[in-house]
């Protein structure tokens, strides 16, 4: 559940931060863990309205918090976050 919140409070950061006007096309590759039926209907919900807005998300989806974690963390001490 505490992973689940930070995804939220992510995804929003990127809806407000990445994508404010019509004609913005930030890009955004989310990493996340919400597989399961209920999360991805949410995420979904998410992606769309950041399309909406005219952003390219970039799904990618991980099972398991702990992997996508150890991913995530690998990927930004490698210098690409």
């Amino acid at each position: 559940m505490k992973h689940s919140k930070w995804v939220a409070v992510l995804a929003s950061a990127a809806l407000a931060a990445g994508c404010s006007s019509p004609k913005n096309e930030s890009e955004a590759e989310v990493m996340h863990w919400w597989v399961s039926g209920g999360e991805s209907a949410a995420i979904k919900v998410i992606a769309d309205a950041y399309r909406a807005r005219g952003g390219v998300w970039k799904d990618n989806a991980i099972a398991g918090g702990e992997t996508a974690i150890a991913i995530i963390i690998s990927r930004i001490s490698g210098g690409d976050p």
